[in-house]
């Protein structure tokens, strides 16, 4: 662990920064499974799937910066290369041939839904670390990802 300014106490930093890690690695593979997901949609309705999956993409483009400049805060370098990505993201290959924009809405509910659980557990962690700006911003990202399923639900991809 790197020397840091940051407040939250040492013992308990690369506990967080693991689970920023995570999380970080979740939403850089649901940009990429959401972006490719965006250039299979062709039925009707495909507007609020595209849609959708852009509110999305950016939202997790966003929070994956936001998180990079946190472990950064923490004294830590984010981990970007693929083979390191990979090896620690957890989550199934949601999309792969679905092309039904039913399907594609239902896979991504699933794993938002899966996504904000990790996030509200990573949260109650940091909290319990004494890293409260870390568990505001899970607590953030969380709010977002409800934000999003609640959106998914909304979609009517064969009208």
């Amino acid at each position: 662990m790197n020397m840091t300014k940051s407040l939250a106490p040492d013992k308990n930093r690369i506990k967080v920064v693991s689970a920023l890690e995570f999380l970080r690695t979740e939403l850089i593979d649901l940009m990429f499974q959401v972006e490719k997901a965006h250039g299979t949609v062709k039925e009707p309705g495909f507007t609020a799937l595209h849609d959708l999956f852009d509110k999305v993409w950016e939202g997790s483009c966003e929070y994956a910066d936001r998180i990079a400049q946190r472990i950064g805060q923490l004294g830590e370098i984010p981990r970007e290369t693929s083979e390191w990505m990979s090896s620690k993201n957890r989550s199934a290959q949601y999309f792969g041939a679905i092309v039904s924009g039913r399907e594609q809405v239902a896979a991504l509910a699933s794993r938002l839904s899966l996504l904000g659980r990790e996030i509200r557990i990573s949260s109650l962690s940091a909290g319990a670390s004494k890293d409260g700006e870390t568990a505001f911003l899970f607590k953030e990202i969380g709010l977002a990802m409800e934000k999003y399923l609640r959106l998914a639900g909304t979609i009517r991809p064969d009208r």
